[in-house]
């Protein structure tokens, strides 16, 4: 579960907790107005920030997604999972990825984009 606070009032307005496990990763969304977060529990889910009502959330995959990163002027999303494959959604398909890669030898905890 996670929690939006608003630090103005200093209270939670929002709990997120559609997910069975831990979420790894959350990143705002290209319109500033939805949360992507990774889950422990092999989904990726989509949320409204303003008032915390799920958008989307993908199919369960068979691996844990550890991190999350925005890519393509906010059109794709590459989520890092335990066993090293960079999982590709695009934005708005959220039931199964789009693509993968294959062959990092370690689980990808943390992303950091340099460049589009």
């Amino acid at each position: 579960m996670a929690k939006i606070w608003d630090l103005r009032q200093a209270r939670c307005t929002h709990e997120l907790n559609e997910h069975e496990d831990f979420i790894s990763d959350i990143q705002l969304g290209k319109d500033g107005k939805s949360l992507i977060c990774s889950g422990g529990d092999g989904y990726v889910s989509i949320w409204n920030r303003k008032n915390g009502k799920l958008l989307a959330m993908s199919d369960q995959m068979d691996d844990e997604f550890l991190s999350v990163q925005l890519m393509k002027r906010g059109r794709k999303a590459v989520l890092g999972t335990q066993s090293g494959i960079l999982a590709i959604f695009s934005w708005g398909n959220w039931g199964d990825m789009t693509d993968r890669f294959i062959g990092h030898p370690q689980s990808v905890e943390s992303m950091c984009k340099v460049d589009e």
